[in-house]
């Protein structure tokens, strides 16, 4: 595939190729006069895969004509009546005269049609669920809908409706990080200064960080959010706070991120991403006698699992502004802990890459990893030292000393 160029690309069960392969494979028409691409396949979650290519297209969805009051509406699962006292049948019932409507001949008898949601689209999509096939029996696709079995509810969404099933709690909700903001009389905004915390830095156009301290009741107290320009920003927030164990994503930046870890020796920790079901939260790995930069290797679906549950379990404090944070509720509620069946019947997760900005999510696991290399508080520092009053600034990219 690498060498062979093409005029057309079929991209079959799009899900299952790996996301990296897509922007390569497209790569193969780019001498092409024609440039036809097909992507089919079975959805899986939201907003990945296919599901995301389908949400930016014209949108092609099946629309069925009552016999009786001649209404057309959307085929969909709204419309499906499951069995009755006086009729042991799933039904498709008209949403207007509540008529019965037959799905046999709807093609041939012209009461079918495709209708696009987004006809200004560049890119033509079409939803075909099953509902759109007159030999599917409505009655096995009901039995299975009814199913409490998390797995089988997936297959139904997935390979009956054709549409991306979210298993309850595999991603964090506005409720849940709202759970984590303490009362406004005892936090009730980012402090200016703190002292004795751990960073987690997450490198993107900007750099995003997540800047943590221990609670003395043992909960991890959020002190400082958000992102900045600079790395040299960062030094001030690792004087600002206190930094005594910090985790920074080692990519993309390869030069910045090392002279960052020189000018904080022993505290800077250069974070790399593995996946691997057997492999540790977290590994550390020294440098050399010879030289060399401190890494630790964190499992990815781990890392994230681990932020996200330290939410859950409330484990996490936030002030009771935490929503004046650009971005902060969108970036920790993109990612969804999904379940994967293998080959040999045993389950993994996994938290699929939605291609939506996520950066503090990440921040934040760099922040928890580097948690727990937090050396013991050497002394109980005093509370107005170590959670001061607060101001009305916030930080937005900054210079100089303190």
């Amino acid at each position: 595939m690498s060498e062979a160029p093409a005029d057309v690309l079929i991209v079959d069960e799009f899900d299952r190729v790996p996301p990296a392969a897509i922007p390569h494979l497209r790569s193969r028409l780019e001498d092409s006069n024609l440039r036809v691409e097909i992507d089919l396949s079975t959805p899986t979650y939201p907003d990945v895969g296919v599901d995301a290519e389908y949400i930016e297209s014209t949108k092609h969805e099946p629309q069925i004509q009552c016999q009786a009051c001649a209404r057309w509406q959307w085929l969909d699962w709204s419309v499906v009546r499951g069995p009755v006292a006086d009729d042991l049948h799933a039904r498709v019932v008209c949403s207007g005269c509540q008529s019965v409507i037959e799905r046999s001949g709807m093609w041939g008898d012209g009461r079918a049609r495709w209708v696009p949601r987004n006809p200004g689209a560049v890119v033509v999509g079409y939803w075909i669920p099953r509902l759109v096939s007159e030999r599917a029996d409505l009655d096995v696709i009901w039995g299975r809908s009814q199913s409490i079995r998390d797995l089988d509810r997936q297959a139904f969404w997935n390979n009956d409706l054709g549409l991306p099933y979210e298993p309850k709690g595999a991603r964090l909700t506005r409720e849940l990080i709202a759970a984590c903001a303490l009362h406004p009389a005892v936090y009730p905004t980012f402090p200016d200064r703190a002292s004795w915390c751990a960073m987690g830095v997450d490198v993107g156009l900007d750099l995003y960080y997540w800047i943590k301290q221990r609670d003395p009741s043992g909960r991890e107290r959020s002190v400082a959010i958000g992102s900045c320009p600079d790395w040299h920003d960062l030094d001030v927030l690792m004087r600002r706070y206190g930094v005594q164990s910090c985790v920074v994503d080692d990519a993309p930046e390869l030069r910045l991120d090392v002279a960052f870890q020189k000018r904080h020796r022993g505290k800077v920790w250069l974070a790399q991403y593995v996946s691997s079901v057997d492999a540790p939260l977290a590994r550390w790995v020294l440098p050399s006698k010879q030289g060399g930069t401190a890494v630790v290797k964190i499992e990815r679906t781990k890392g994230l699992d681990e932020a996200s549950a330290k939410v859950m379990l409330r484990i996490d404090a936030l002030p009771a502004d935490w929503e004046s944070i650009e971005h902060l509720l969108d970036h920790l509620t993109v990612n969804l802990k999904a379940k994967r069946i293998l080959e040999d019947g045993a389950t993994v997760y996994t938290f699929p890459k939605t291609g939506k900005p996520d950066h503090l999510h990440h921040a934040k696991v760099y922040a928890d990893v580097a948690m727990t290399r937090l050396p013991k508080q050497p002394r109980l520092e005093d509370d107005a030292e170590g959670l001061p009053a607060t101001g009305g600034e916030r930080y937005m990219g900054m210079r100089g000393q303190l």
